[in-house]
């Protein structure tokens, strides 16, 4: 195993607090490894999509990388084999020849028409993080006039390793803690509540204890592949919509949204209340706006509002309170008369009037209203 090298340790974890140097980590790999260019990739290894951070690459590159190439990279295949099961998948360090015989890849169009355009004749990868679907990685390449990556350049690759994945992930926790912090603050993680983090396509970036306890449960609401998914097939593409219209790239079109998801439990439904988030990711790559998602489980005592807590804010009777308490459980009115044995007429009244003080006019408006108004004091 290569020797640290204790200016390049200390940068790698600079960089965990201040995302901007991973720029200044990548020159520094490639100055250690002898390499000439290289980049810090994000990357869907299912399409090849992605971002990166780049040192000495030219930025026609990696435009074109990843508008065409990257599907038709060998490495991004040998990871597809692992994806699909043939192979595991592992965090690891690797050369171009692990993957394939260099006679194989000089036949290559990836080879051809990519690597020897951009004066690449080897690589070097150090595999950093895998989320079910977005691979990070560090490639390091060399021209085709020097040597391949040897057992000394390896050896680094693998000293540094370890030290680069725990850097990305403290990144990631710190990055969700000051978003968590800009948000709603520190009380949501100890909320009765379940408080997910997303951005527009759905990928879970935080969740709190309550909410991954209800995904657990696979009712209702579920972790596919890390994206958040509701389990009924007519609301997936709500859901979705809803959580694309929160997280819109244009701040001026971002709105909110509610739902309710039933459940195959015949339990009372999810409530499911999304909100736009005035904050950002502070990760190596821009992952745009992220969406709140705050979900009550009627079931769950602790994550309902208390009554006098809601009493108070709206000034309700006791009677109002208590019909109140029940359209948040997302009862209907007839049931909510046969529970509290009252006439349908009684209740409607009750709606009326707890419509009018909370200035809404509809039961999903009332939910949504009174769950984001009384988030901050559950504990």
């Amino acid at each position: 195993m290569g020797i640290v090298p204790s200016d390049t340790l200390e940068l790698i974890y600079d960089a965990a607090l201040e995302p901007a140097l991973w720029q200044d980590v990548v020159q520094d790999i490639v100055a250690k490894t002898g390499g000439e260019q290289g980049a810090l990739i994000l990357q869907n290894q299912l399409d090849g999509t992605g971002d990166a951070k780049l040192a000495n690459v030219d930025p026609t590159a990696i435009n074109e990388f990843f508008g065409y190439f990257a599907t038709r990279n060998p490495m991004l295949q040998h990871n597809k084999d692992a994806l699909e099961g043939r192979k595991p998948f592992v965090l690891g360090v690797m050369t171009d020849q692990d993957v394939m015989e260099r006679s194989e890849l000089m036949r290559t169009e990836y080879y051809n028409d990519f690597m020897r355009r951009f004066g690449m004749g080897s690589t070097l990868m150090i595999g950093m993080g895998f989320d079910g679907k977005d691979g990070t990685s560090i490639a390091i390449t060399r021209p085709r006039t020097h040597e391949d990556f040897g057992k000394a350049e390896i050896e680094i690759a693998h000293a540094l390793h370890r030290h680069l994945i725990r850097a990305l992930k403290i990144g990631e926790k710190l990055s969700s803690a000051h978003v968590i912090g800009n948000a709603l603050g520190d009380v949501l993680e100890k909320s009765g509540h379940g408080v997910f983090l997303t951005d527009a396509a759905g990928r879970i970036r935080y969740a709190n204890d309550a909410a991954l306890e209800i995904i657990a449960k696979n009712d209702g609401l579920a972790d596919k592949d890390n994206v958040l998914k509701a389990t009924g097939r007519i609301q997936i593409k709500k859901l979705e919509t809803i959580i694309a219209a929160a997280a819109n790239p244009d701040y001026t079109r971002r709105t909110g949204g509610s739902l309710l998801l039933p459940r195959l439990t015949r339990q009372h439904p999810l409530s499911v209340i999304v909100m736009p988030v005035n904050a950002e990711m502070t990760v190596p790559f821009h992952t745009g706006p992220l969406a709140l998602v705050c979900v009550t489980d009627p079931e769950r005592a602790s994550s309902l509002p208390q009554q006098q807590q809601i009493s108070e804010l709206f000034g309700f009777t006791p009677a109002e309170t208590r019909v109140a308490m029940e359209l948040v459980a997302a009862k209907e009115p007839k049931l909510i008369a046969e529970q509290l044995e009252l006439s349908i007429n009684t209740v409607r009244v009750h709606m009326a009037s707890i419509f009018r003080k909370t200035h809404t006019s509809r039961q999903a408006e009332l939910v949504r209203l009174l769950m984001q108004m009384t988030a901050l004091t559950i504990g």
